[in-house]
């Protein structure tokens, strides 16, 4: 757990201009969603690996979407398809 977490008290961290959501879970690890992509939301057993599947399921999501020409927000246009930006994590 990120230092200073409570189990069920939600955080956002920023990468990259998207806000990712984190709730530590009691039993342990992280549930991760993208407010601004609701059906988006994944998991992982550290703060890390959480990260890490939100953004491979976010960038996945919106490659779909895209492909099946559904809207996507303007503030996730850069992560379709190979954007290799470097990751620029800031907590809030």
């Amino acid at each position: 757990m990120v230092e200073g977490q409570t189990p069920g008290k939600r955080f956002i961290v920023s990468v990259d201009g998207v806000d990712y959501e984190f709730q530590p879970e009691a039993e342990g690890g992280y549930t991760a969603k993208v407010p601004a992509y609701p059906p988006c939301s994944d998991r992982g057993d550290t703060f890390e690996e959480a990260l890490v599947n939100i953004r491979t399921t976010l960038k996945d999501c919106l490659n779909i979407a895209h492909r099946l020409h559904l809207p996507i927000p303007d503030n996730l246009q850069h992560l379709i398809a190979g954007s290799g930006a470097t990751p620029k994590i800031q907590k809030n």
